[in-house]
């Protein structure tokens, strides 16, 4: 009966009620009676070493970067412009902000319509740094409107609500920040603070599950390193290998079909993990799991957790409720009360 609720919490958005996700003893039957010879192993390492790709800046502050400022902006100014420009990034690399400023503010005049955003977060910072926040706001208002997925000046927003004192704020501009380059660490560290000061912890576990699959002519094996990432893998390898089933599963929904994918192997997982026991220390993201399925949240978990990890550029086409409701899920299910 729990494999049933289960079912109809993942059946969202609706699927074909000609068709319904697999269970873990469905899955085996397949496997059994595949024209593949499906083999499992749990020997593998349960120790995760594979590393999230980062979001570079699109332009660096100091030249401990080669070129990284120089070619990015000046393929964007006007000739009129450079001479300023590089002038200004000299100074600003050398601490001379007033200088710098001014060199910046000619750099823009220089350059007209359309704004180089690089040069007006520049003349931001120079003021941020001569603790002049309503001039350091001004030189970023005309970029704001074009801002979309720019995790730097979502940083610099911050970092202006924090000195305006509105915590409210200066977190919400974090977390887009973080939500704009997904596994930023030095980003994430920030808006763990801030989420801090609103008495939540972010809870730092990521989800890996552990398993390996590999095709050999017509034999497939599974490798995995718990019991949850047994039903995992073995999902994942029917639906990279057996004939037909991609096909099939894909037409359950108008969803995508590796967001499909995803919720199948997921509600394996998670009928595995609550076989084995509901280990919640031991198997942290799927005890999560376990707590948003009854709020028909899944969508909200494979986007943070899942593809936003691999392909953190996939978070900057959201649009901006979305956005608001991914930052509710991290709220409410990434991240415990604590005590002020």
């Amino acid at each position: 009966m729990r494999n049933f609720f289960l079912l109809l919490a993942f059946l969202s958005p609706p699927l074909l009620l000609a068709q319904q996700l697999h269970t873990p003893t469905d899955l085996w039957r397949l496997a059994e009676a595949s024209t593949l010879r499906y083999t499992l192993d749990s020997t593998l390492d349960t120790k995760a070493t594979s590393t999230w790709p980062v979001l570079p800046p699109a332009w660096a502050y100091t030249s401990q970067r080669p070129n990284s400022l120089t070619q990015s902006v000046l393929l964007e100014t006007k000739a009129a412009a450079q001479k300023y420009q590089l002038k200004a990034d000299k100074f600003f690399e050398h601490g001379q902000y007033s200088k710098a400023a001014r060199n910046y503010e000619k750099a823009i005049a220089a350059q007209g319509s359309p704004p180089v955003r690089q040069l007006h977060e520049r003349l931001s910072h120079c003021y941020l740094a001569l603790e002049q926040s309503a001039e350091a706001r001004q030189a970023i208002a005309p970029i704001l409107a074009n801002s979309r997925g720019d995790f730097e000046l979502q940083l610099l927003l911050s970092e202006l609500h924090r000195i305006d004192g509105n915590a409210e704020r200066q977190r919400y501009h974090l977390g887009l920040a973080h939500l704009f380059n997904r596994n930023d660490g030095d980003i994430l560290a920030q808006y763990r603070a801030q989420l801090r000061e609103a008495q939540l912890e972010y809870r730092g576990w990521d989800f890996r599950p552990v398993y390996a699959v590999h095709r050999a002519g017509t034999g497939v094996r599974v490798q995995y390193g718990a019991p949850p990432w047994e039903a995992y893998g073995l999902c994942t390898a029917l639906w990279e290998h057996e004939p037909g089933y991609r096909e099939r599963m894909s037409e359950l929904s108008n969803q995508p079909p590796d967001r499909i994918q995803q919720k199948e192997c997921l509600f394996n997982a998670l009928i595995a993990y609550e076989q084995d026991g509901g280990k919640a220390e031991a198997y942290p993201g799927l005890a999560t799991l376990a707590r948003i399925v009854p709020d028909q949240q899944i969508d909200w978990f494979i986007l943070y957790e899942i593809e936003a990890r691999r392909e953190p550029q996939i978070l900057l086409s959201l649009a901006e409720e979305e956005l608001h409701q991914l930052l509710g899920y991290i709220e409410r299910y990434r991240c415990r009360a604590v005590a002020p």
